[in-house]
């Protein structure tokens, strides 16, 4: 009996040991191949993509509200529409923007003005300012 009493004691101390803390999701690393709400943003070499990818559930809602509900989100306001400027702490720079991108068609409106429907896929993606444009 004691001998079981030190072993499932032993069982419960290494099991707890092992255990894995949960981290914040700014603080791990993005896997972006999934088109689930997968918000995860961590500043990647030039080599390698950045983006969110986001499913819309609903009808009617925007593309904005869909970011702010599953990201912490920075906007900039022009005219009557609000451009993305940060997402999870990565921000927007003199050679760097958050493309914006809607079932993979470049976004000809701003999130906020972007209606969705349900199975929408979105797609903020980190990339390069082009100077010769």
């Amino acid at each position: 009996m004691l001998k079981t009493l030190i072993l499932i004691s032993s069982l419960l101390v290494i099991s707890a040991c092992t255990a894995q803390t949960p981290q914040p999701m700014e603080n791990i690393a993005p896997t972006f191949e999934s088109t689930t709400q997968d918000t995860n943003v961590n500043e990647q070499s030039s080599s390698q993509s950045v983006s969110v990818k986001l499913t819309s559930q609903e009808d009617g809602q925007t593309a904005l509200e869909l970011l702010q509900a599953n990201a912490t989100i920075e906007t900039q306001q022009y005219s009557n529409d609000a451009f993305v400027s940060g997402i999870n702490g990565l921000t927007s720079d003199n050679e760097h923007y958050w493309a914006f991108y809607v079932n993979g068609e470049y976004s000809q409106t701003g999130a906020s003005s972007t209606i969705l429907s349900a199975g929408d896929e979105v797609e903020f993606v980190y990339e390069s300012i082009d100077p010769s444009l």
